[in-house]
């Protein structure tokens, strides 16, 4: 593991306008198993792959700043009111999407 202390919650529910982000690590909560509506937005970031889409609800996955998958390059995401935007460490927009 990386992290030399424990995380001692699987998720956190983060409310934006009208809009609920239920941020997860990824591993317990998939796309197809989620307590959220149409609309809403999940946060995971398990697979270290950069993700910014919209099927029923928003799916966003930063990426990794150190460890990226799948031949990405260093990512990390930046969540506004209106946008998610996926950058490089030069500050590259990688994927984007607005909401």
């Amino acid at each position: 593991m990386l992290l030399e202390f424990p995380i001692m919650s699987d998720f956190t529910n983060l409310f934006l306008g009208d809009k609920r982000i239920f941020a997860t690590h990824g591993h317990l909560f998939t796309e197809e198993k989620l307590p959220i509506s149409s609309g809403d937005i999940l946060i995971s970031g398990h697979t270290h792959i950069p993700l910014a889409e919209k099927n029923d609800i928003y799916i966003f996955n930063p990426g990794s700043i150190t460890l990226p998958k799948g031949g990405n390059p260093n990512s990390y995401g930046i969540l506004t009111p209106t946008s998610w935007e996926i950058k490089d460490l030069d500050g590259k927009i990688l994927k984007s999407i607005t909401y």
